[in-house]
């Protein structure tokens, strides 16, 4: 955990920096240090050895992405903060890193983000590992591009309510969207952490996002306002009847919990990382 410190104080000491340069307002510096400290605990989980240079380089990458939020996200594209963006990436990061963070802004200003938008991931990982040293590693252990397409979908997943009201990019909005939750529902996180030892608080985080996109699968009404992608005719909850998943429903939100109370008697409990969401095949 003396790592992931160290990235996170690397990470607050950039974001304090620069925070006049990208216009962070007073009301806003919280959420602003908060973001780049909590990215930085995720990225310390891609390092591939104990050296201090990675994580040093994990909060430098957390502070980069989370300055690229705000500018993207949080100033809707502005051209002169992405100027002065541009101009730090150059001065601060190799070439290749540089250009694949602006590669990224032009791609998503254009609206021409492929494969519904789940290459941000890749790109995303390719710049942070490329900053942290640990890419060759990764791309020698790691089916790489999946690897970052399953990072996105995490994201994606923990911002799909944000993302839905500020009608924003989102993989979970598209027609494959059952697709790319079943791949984070079966990314092999034990295997994975073994090539990666060192992500104490990414693989917390990958597993939390594996468990909402369990309840999004099932009940997607809930989460999305959409309409079922499970079949419930072929589904461990098929003979959950339409009375007993209207009550479901109607609790889902506020106590996930009560499921257990109002489920027939030969459903499956869910009982920690073994339960009914667990159960549940996407096809």
């Amino acid at each position: 955990m003396l790592r992931h410190l160290g990235a996170a104080l690397v990470a607050f000491g950039w974001s304090l920096r620069y925070q006049s340069v990208f216009g962070i307002k007073i009301k806003e510096c919280s959420r602003y240090w908060f973001k780049a400290v909590n990215l930085a605990l995720c990225y310390q989980g891609f390092a591939s050895d104990r050296k201090m240079s990675s994580c040093v380089g994990a909060g430098k990458a957390a502070f980069f992405c989370c300055a690229y939020d705000v500018i993207t996200d949080w100033r809707d594209f502005d051209p002169f903060l992405f100027s002065r963006f541009e101009s730090l990436t150059k001065q601060s990061l190799t070439t290749d890193a540089a250009g694949l963070a602006i590669q990224l802004y032009r791609q998503e200003k254009s609206g021409i983000l492929e494969d519904d938008g789940l290459s941000r991931g890749t790109i995303a990982l390719e710049f942070v590992t490329k900053i942290m040293g640990s890419e060759s590693f990764i791309r020698r252990e790691i089916d790489f591009n999946n690897f970052g397409i399953v990072m996105q979908i995490v994201d994606d997943v923990f911002d799909v309510e944000e993302d839905q009201r500020e009608q924003k990019t989102n993989s979970l909005f598209c027609e494959k969207r059952n697709e790319y939750l079943k791949m984070l529902i079966e990314f092999p996180v034990d295997q994975i952490r073994g090539i990666l030892p060192h992500g104490i608080v990414l693989w917390r985080v990958v597993g939390a996002a594996q468990k909402k996109a369990k309840q999004i699968a099932l009940f997607p009404e809930c989460s999305l306002g959409f309409k079922p992608f499970v079949n419930i005719n072929c589904s461990p909850n098929h003979n959950i009847t339409q009375k007993n998943r209207d009550k479901i429903l109607s609790h889902v939100r506020k106590k996930p919990e009560m499921i257990n109370d109002y489920a027939p008697k030969n459903t499956p409990k869910q009982t920690g990382s073994n339960g009914v969401f667990d159960k549940i095949m996407l096809r």
